[in-house]
């Protein structure tokens, strides 16, 4: 006579159990996965040997941002170009730092017998066509300027032979507007169309990550 009623008590005490073990299961999970470092990316200064297409600025930013995620670090793309204006914006959005960066491409260029730099135009435009000149860089051009994409493929297709390209960049907290780290890396292309903007993207990406980690942790402590 005894037995049903062990059973029914068992039954009971294991259903009010199981919602207990599960409540404090729950906090060791989430405490488990650490937040991302917030970067938020300002549009790039892109200066191509020849004039630069207006999308070919935001490709470099989403490059970066593709390689910053394989490096823990999360991303958020502001309009603002100018710190001023940039250091509110990235603050309002959450990030603890943003990234200011200028590539440069150099390009040797043969005049009266003697290589001489040409160094690239300053600004970015939508005019002009691919360096280069032949008829493909001019097609890329034309898609360009009538679909408003521009792909890493066609970043890639404007380095040419011995260029060199170079990224200046600082990093600034949003906390209080100081620059956390800067520097400049620079690669020279052993081809036409050789992928240079990668590595380098990818070497920055390292470089800033523990002021960005830092930058993270002074915005919450705040």
């Amino acid at each position: 006579m005894n037995k049903p009623i062990l059973g029914a008590t068992s039954l009971i005490f294991t259903t009010f159990l199981l919602p207990v073990h599960a409540a404090n299961a729950a906090p060791a999970q989430t405490e488990a996965t650490p937040s991302k470092p917030l970067i938020c990316l300002a549009l790039p200064d892109l200066r191509l040997a020849g004039n630069t297409p207006a999308p070919a600025a935001a490709t470099l930013r989403d490059l970066f941002s593709s390689q910053m995620e394989g490096a823990a670090l999360g991303t958020k793309n502001i309009e603002s170009a100018l710190p001023s204006q940039a250091l509110p914006e990235a603050r309002q959005a959450g990030c603890g730092s943003v990234l200011f960066v200028t590539a440069t491409q150099v390009r040797p260029v043969a005049k009266m017998g003697f290589l001489r730099r040409a160094l690239a135009n300053a600004g970015t435009t939508a005019g002009g066509s691919i360096p280069g000149g032949s008829s493909a860089g001019s097609a890329v051009l034309r898609s360009v300027t009538m679909t408003g994409v521009y792909s890493a493929a066609q970043l890639v297709t404007a380095v040419k032979a011995n260029d060199e390209i170079r990224l200046d960049f600082h990093l600034d907290g949003t906390a209080d507007g100081t620059s956390l780290t800067s520097g400049h890396l620079t690669a020279k292309a052993q081809s036409d169309g050789e992928d240079v903007f990668a590595p380098l993207v990818t070497r920055v990406s390292s470089t800033i990550l523990p002021a960005a980690k830092k930058a993270t942790g002074n915005l919450e402590s705040r």
